[in-house]
């Protein structure tokens, strides 16, 4: 049995070792917050795992405008600090 999605949960992306992001709403679709890109509808299929509080997404089931964000999510970060 999975863990139930809760908001606040970390995001991840299978196979990627940082967070993307955080949930922000439970709809029939999983609302998520991207770093630096917004807010995103995933579909519920998408979710692989749900575990220790985090959200793992299986990326060949993401629209091509949720891997562009996260592929900016950090972005922002200034490294070295």
């Amino acid at each position: 049995m999975r863990e139930e999605i809760q908001v606040g949960f970390h995001v991840f992306v299978a196979g990627r070792q940082d967070s993307i992001g955080g949930v922000r709403h439970l709809t029939p679709r999983l609302v998520i917050h991207i770093e630096n890109g917004g807010e995103f509808a995933v579909s519920m299929d998408a979710v692989d795992a749900v575990h220790s509080q985090k959200v793992i997404l299986n990326r060949d089931k993401l629209d091509q405008s949720l891997l562009e964000a996260i592929d900016h999510a950090r972005d922002a970060e200034v490294r070295g600090l």
